[in-house]
């Protein structure tokens, strides 16, 4: 059985009826506990705000910032989202662009429900491993345009639960963590939990390897 929270999916694009296409092929899935979807950039910074989310899904096209902008100021702001651009736009240096901007797919507008939705549902089982392309027509399958670029589960760690995961590294107590941090023992609790489960070890002992061995904490 798989324990994993259902998925937050955030989607935005100005095409309604694209936007109404993905948002019902987005519900429709199992493993999805809520889609929000957003015709413009100050609904989706307004969105994000109010709710966390797994995956973005970011149209390229926008008429107040493009999706590359969007896909920054993600980066910089909530690093535990997972950035998925759509786009009309097939060229490559579209897809080197949002791979150098840090997102972690690229798809291509005509993609196949199914495709999409076992893509999501790799995720969701934690099974994405590289940056993901779906451009039937820019390459062949196993022509990979770009070298293997691990996803690890860190990158879902919001940055106070990088902080609070860098202290238990170093051995510090909960205690301690809760002064540092200035956070209440229920509070350090949930993160401690939400840190062991979004990078799926048992506990300290297994995090701390972990962490050294991917070189996470200096």
């Amino acid at each position: 059985m798989n324990n994993r929270k259902p998925l937050r999916i955030i989607i935005i694009d100005d095409h309604p009826l694209v936007l109404e296409g993905f948002t019902q092929l987005f519900r429709s899935l199992p493993y999805v506990e809520l889609v929000t979807k957003c015709s413009d950039y100050l609904e989706f910074a307004e969105k994000m705000k109010r709710q966390d989310y797994d995956i973005a899904f970011l149209d390229l096209h926008m008429p107040q910032k493009d999706g590359f902008a969007i896909c920054e100021e993600i980066k910089a702001n909530y690093n535990g989202v997972f950035v998925a651009i759509l786009s009309t736009y097939e060229e490559r240096q579209f897809v080197e662009k949002a791979y150098s901007l840090g997102a972690c797919a690229y798809f291509f507008k005509s993609v196949d429900s199914e495709i999409i939705g076992k893509f999501l549902l790799d995720f969701w089982q934690g099974n994405v491993g590289e940056f993901f392309v779906h451009i039937p027509q820019m390459r062949k399958p196993q022509e990979p345009p770009f070298p293997k670029k691990p996803f690890h589960r860190y990158e879902l760690l919001t940055n106070r639960e990088r902080h609070i995961m860098e202290m238990l590294v170093k051995g510090m107590g909960h205690k301690d963590i809760e002064f540092k941090a200035n956070i209440s023992y229920e509070t350090y609790k949930t993160h401690h939990s939400n840190i062991l489960k979004k990078l799926e070890v048992k506990n300290d002992v297994e995090l701390t390897r972990l962490v050294m061995e991917n070189g996470w904490v200096q």
